[in-house]
């Protein structure tokens, strides 16, 4: 049975959608012997949450597009095999650019007879009918490959541009342009279909163990379900949080509040702040907000996380669900796995969310795989209806998400 561990990371509450903490940076700040730790503060459950709701077969309706079509693996494939540059192939039965084409070129920009700085760029291959960078897909300026139908390989060809008034450089915003060309050669787009299994094989075989076209399709499919499989999970998540939050009656300790505050801070300006600033500076230059505004907010988000901590720990209690030595280090070891947490081992993981201090962290992971393990257990639980992504198609859930294949 596939289940999906949610990461109830404390240090994802922040001002935009950045975390404080996970980044396995040796930043070591000085704790006050004032101060007080989250860990040594008792929070009796059973105490502060006043009324759980309830979470058995929740009804839960979310919306998005979780389904994968071949097209999206269309799509995808020929991403990955365009930054590989493995997406067309070169034509040799004619010299003559035609529409569809893709075009290899050296390209200069001129103004007022001046190349200009950044105008310049050699072995780009260019996508004639979407005026696009094949490579990493980015649109150029309108008309900017339009002269390039008709061109042949060797020769030099000019098209004539005009710079959209939003351009971002103001030298150039609104300002007339020449981009001059050099054809290298003329190439066309393959397919999913098309494509040949020695392609496949020569750049995936080592890293992925695929032979063939259709392997590479596979995995692209696999990959995509995956992930789609990830986002419906995770917006069910955000929404049995919600309805939990709004059913059940929690008291949160102003003295561990306080304290995860502090640490949250702790965290937060360790990973960001320079040594040369401070964190109002910070603060002020990057977010245009005060340390007071910012710590209210923070108050807030981590006042409602520690609120859904403990509702979940509430029902971990209520259903007996107890931290199980393999998925438990299964959980910890997905944070060293996964590359966007920057942790070399789990003593890196249990350092960044202990503040230093590995007791403290592991302490928190036991308590927060409990917390998963529990969401999981309502979310198998729940009636999920599914209902169609609306105008901006935007299914994309707040909540950061690992998954991961248990028994």
């Amino acid at each position: 049975m596939k289940k999906r561990i949610i990461a109830l990371l404390l240090c994802m509450t922040t001002l935009t959608t950045v975390t404080a903490c996970g980044n396995g940076k040796d930043n070591t700040t000085e704790t006050t012997e004032a101060e007080v730790r989250s860990s040594q503060i008792d929070v009796d459950v059973d105490k502060q949450v006043k009324m759980l709701g309830n979470y058995d077969g929740m009804d839960i309706e979310i919306s998005g597009n979780y389904d994968v079509t071949d097209e999206d693996v269309e799509k995808q494939g020929m991403s990955m095999l365009n930054s590989y540059g493995l997406g067309s192939v070169e034509v040799t039965d004619r010299d003559t650019v035609q529409a569809g084409d893709y075009v290899n070129v050296d390209y200069t920009g001129y103004h007022d007879g001046e190349a200009f700085d950044k105008g310049s760029a050699q072995d780009v291959l260019i996508d004639v009918d979407n005026n696009k960078d094949v490579k990493s897909g980015t649109t150029y300026i309108d008309g900017f490959s339009a002269g390039l139908i008709g061109a042949t390989v060797g020769s030099t060809v000019s098209t004539d541009v005009t710079f959209p008034e939003n351009y971002g450089n103001s030298d150039l915003a609104g300002q007339p342009a020449t981009f001059e060309f050099v054809i290298n050669g003329i190439y066309q787009p393959v397919t999913l279909d098309t494509v040949s299994d020695d392609v496949i094989k020569d750049n995936f075989s080592e890293k992925y163990n695929l032979n063939s076209a259709q392997e590479f399709k596979d995995f692209v499919r696999s990959y995509l379900e995956y992930q789609a499989g990830n986002n419906k999970y995770s917006a069910t998540v955000a929404e049995v949080k919600k309805q939990l939050l709004a059913s059940s009656e929690v008291e949160v300790p102003e003295d561990y509040l306080e304290a995860r505050l502090n640490e949250y801070q702790t965290s937060y300006e360790k990973q960001y702040v320079d040594e040369t600033e401070n964190l109002e500076t910070y603060l002020k230059d990057t977010y245009n907000t005060s340390l007071e505004d910012a710590q209210s907010q923070w108050r807030t988000n981590l006042e409602e996380q520690i609120k859904v901590e403990l509702i979940f720990q509430a029902i971990a209690e209520k259903e007996n669900l107890e931290v199980d030595d393999d998925g438990y280090n299964q959980f910890v070891q997905n944070f060293v796995d996964n590359s966007q947490y920057g942790f070399d081992d789990t003593e890196a993981v249990y350092n960044a969310f202990g503040n230093d201090n590995a007791e403290d962290g592991e302490a928190y992971m036991r308590k927060l795989y409990l917390v998963n393990k529990a969401m999981d257990f309502v979310v198998n639980k729940a009636n999920v209806t599914v209902t169609a992504a609306d105008s901006t198609g935007s299914t994309d859930s707040t909540e950061a998400v690992e998954s991961t294949e248990q028994q």
